[in-house]
């Protein structure tokens, strides 16, 4: 749930935690990788695969859950989108 008070400065803040990236940058970068490095094929790392998850997804997904009012958001490919829309 959102601390900010208005609707514009969540919108803005969620989900933009500068702490969880090496870099300290203030807006996440984009991630544009389809593979993650994994220690193990059996063992998967949080981010394994793009389209499942990465961390430019999770940012957005914690926005879309603040600017809602709710505990999570989901956000999906596009392409995903129209293939189960069929």
């Amino acid at each position: 749930m959102s601390t900010f008070q208005h609707f514009a400065t969540c919108a803005a803040h969620v989900g933009q935690e500068p702490e969880q990236w090496n870099s300290m940058d203030i807006v996440p970068p984009i991630s544009m990788t389809s593979t993650f490095i994994q220690e193990e094929p059996d063992n998967r790392a949080e981010y394994f695969y793009s389209r499942v998850n990465n961390p430019t997804r999770q940012c957005v997904e914690k926005c879309i859950a603040a600017l809602e009012g709710g505990k999570h958001g989901k956000n999906y490919p596009v392409k995903l989108l129209f293939k189960w829309m069929r």
